[in-house]
């Protein structure tokens, strides 16, 4: 059991670290960065609201970042929240972001305008482009703006 729990982690931190070289180059010029992030809720650490994070951002409960980017795998607890991903994104409860690159997986609700890659969970909301796979999938955009199980706009 540990091996397995061992190779999803590396698997989810790998496919995330891939989206690392799309990640814009001004953003890293004009903003302060860091490999590891931990965040708690939101407003502690007042920094995370601005950090960019090329690595692995956790949020214990929950992940954050107003002005802020991942370029990597952001995790958390409860809800995942940064607002620019290019990898993965996942908590338990929800996530929600403005745009991603990637996947944004978790057991309940997944909230993106702007979604390149899978949203995976219970409950998917997207504004314009996504492919979905959940129990309830909504693309507000699409001439096909609810689908259970799979919906997809590109």
């Amino acid at each position: 059991m540990k091996p397995m729990v061992f190779l999803l982690l590396f698997g989810l931190f790998t496919c995330g670290l891939m989206g690392a070289d799309k990640a814009p180059a001004a953003a890293a010029q004009t903003q302060e960065w860091d490999f590891i992030s931990f965040t708690f809720v939101p407003g502690v650490p007042p920094s995370a609201e601005v950090l960019n994070v090329y690595g692995v951002k956790v949020g214990i409960p929950f992940g954050f970042g107003e002005k802020a980017l991942v370029a990597g795998t952001e995790l958390s607890i409860i809800g995942s929240m940064t607002t620019r991903l290019y990898g993965v994104q996942g908590a338990v409860i929800y996530n929600t972001t403005d745009a991603i690159d990637g996947l944004q997986a978790s057991f309940c609700a997944n909230v993106a305008n702007t979604v390149r890659g899978l949203q995976f969970g219970c409950v998917n909301v997207a504004k314009d482009t996504s492919f979905q796979i959940g129990l309830v999938n909504i693309i507000r955009d699409s001439p096909v703006k609810f689908f259970p199980f799979i919906n997809f706009r590109f």
